[in-house]
């Protein structure tokens, strides 16, 4: 134990770290990747190397107060509860329906068996019409860590699911031996905060919710990134460690650090583009491993 912390000792502060970071953005370069997202309690450190907070996760609250606010399935769907041990067939469902929303990453029958079991081996919860899957819930705990399908039906499957495991009888502040709380009312759904029906729905009728940053985001390809969402009108150019954009007749020099939160959000730098941007980024959190 003294060998090791005196080797870590020895390289501190000899900008090892920031060689590495270098060499990364480098590879995500040489691979195509157009941007590097990652998760760290550390974010000055990183801030200093380009990377920014950036982008918005929304946890949208749920109790026994509101969750009839929610549509109802409707008669021709039901709930079908998988527990955490699905086979193959379940998997093809969950990565067919995760594809069709087009939110995050693309998965394969494969990567979604991997992430099932990194994430704790969540509940797979199946709203089905006509015996087909067409919406589906992942849920750790009280947190649905993933959903896909129509914005109505998600929601209704939660409301259906929150229901059917609800009980009025148990208290809500009885603790256990090591001061849990035995049960909860409460439920949250991770979202983005645009681009699908269910936000908007939650949104509609005002569900409580939090928001965070999504990660510290380094722009890796801007011109790369604006092409992908369709916005040829900005322009882009790097000039030195800054970036010059234009767009409409308006101008504006950008940091490596302020172009992310210029593209990504959640945070508005003045009105440059500000009908096109933020760009809607989302990554799952089932996707971090």
């Amino acid at each position: 134990m003294r060998w090791g912390s005196y080797r870590r000792g020895a390289y501190r502060r000899r900008g090892l770290g920031s060689k590495v970071m270098a060499m990364c953005a480098d590879r995500m370069k040489e691979l195509g990747c157009h941007i590097g997202l990652l998760g760290t309690r550390i974010t000055n450190w990183y801030r200093k190397l380009g990377w920014e907070n950036a982008g918005t996760v929304c946890f949208f609250h749920l109790n026994r107060s509101n969750i009839s606010l929610l549509p109802e399935l409707s008669t021709n769907e039901s709930v079908q509860e998988l527990g955490n041990e699905p086979d193959d067939m379940v998997f093809e469902s969950l990565v067919h329906l995760r594809n069709h929303d087009c939110l995050g990453g693309s998965r394969s029958v494969d990567l979604m068996r991997v992430l099932h079991r990194a994430n704790n081996q969540p509940h797979v919860i199946f709203a089905l019409r006509n015996g087909q899957p067409v919406a589906y819930l992942l849920i750790v705990n009280r947190l649905v860590k993933e959903w896909a399908g129509p914005g109505n039906t998600v929601a209704g499957l939660i409301r259906a699911w929150y229901e059917s495991n609800d009980d009025l009888q148990m208290s809500t502040s009885a603790r256990d031996a090591n001061n849990e709380v035995v049960f909860s009312d409460h439920l949250e759904v991770v979202s983005p905060a645009c681009g699908h029906e269910l936000p908007q729905l939650f949104q509609s009728i005002n569900l409580p919710c939090r928001r965070y940053y999504l990660g510290m985001i380094l722009v890796l390809a801007p011109r790369a990134i604006l092409d992908a969402f369709g916005h040829d009108q900005i322009k882009v150019n790097q000039q030195g460690d800054c970036y010059a954009l234009e767009s409409g007749g308006l101008t504006m020099s950008a940091t490596q650090g302020q172009l992310s939160k210029l593209l990504f959000g959640p945070e508005r730098l003045g009105k440059f583009s500000d009908n096109i941007l933020p760009l809607p980024l989302w990554q799952w959190p089932f996707e971090r491993v």
